[in-house]
């Protein structure tokens, strides 16, 4: 009797050891930086800009349509030269024939900025291919910049949609600011 309660009460300090043993364990803090993309990356509440009067893209209500673009990396890049951008969430049905794309590009993390000749579009899930079929993307004046709490970070850049046969089809501007996470102000509030 004496040895089966013994062999409980080591039972019991062992497991009680494990359990301290790996919950004291230091775990490193893991911050946003440590994306290959940053600080390009992210993601960004936007609006569409008439690249030739500078005016908000107004839906049918007469109301600027914002949407999210992000921007990001999927994979391991030691060379931290390539990202994704991603406007496709702009084809929900919120009154604006937008033109989504989705497209692989090169960064200059450096300067971040990332310019990029004409790429062919990538449909992305919530893109619709019957309606933006071989479509083509170029994007000049790109630009990210770091701004300071309590000023989210700013982002700009031309996109020039084109056809099948590279001919442009539509000009704008997308410009806007980083989610930045924070309560006040929100990042939905204008800048």
């Amino acid at each position: 009797m004496k040895k089966i309660f013994f062999l409980k009460q080591l039972m019991t300090l062992l497991i009680f050891s494990a359990i301290l043993s790996l919950s004291s364990c230091n775990y490193p803090e893991y911050e946003i930086e440590y994306s290959e993309a940053y600080p390009v990356c992210g993601e960004y509440y936007v609006y569409d800009y008439d690249a030739a009067t500078m005016l908000p893209i107004l839906n049918t209500d007469d109301v600027a349509i914002h949407y999210n673009v992000y921007i990001y990396n999927k994979s391991y890049n030691p060379n931290k030269d390539s990202i994704w951008i991603d406007n496709t969430e702009h084809t929900k049905d919120d009154g604006y024939e937008g033109v989504p794309f989705k497209i692989k590009n090169r960064v200059d993390l450096t300067n971040k900025t990332f310019d990029c000749g004409i790429t062919p579009v990538v449909t992305g899930k919530n893109a619709n291919p019957a309606k933006f079929p071989n479509k083509y993307v170029t994007i000049s004046e790109s630009k990210v910049i770091i701004n300071e709490w309590p000023v989210p970070d700013s982002i700009y850049f031309k996109v020039v949609i084109s056809d099948s046969l590279q001919v442009p089809i539509k000009t704008v501007i997308i410009a806007g600011h980083r989610k930045t996470g924070w309560e006040y102000p929100e990042y939905t509030d204008p800048m």
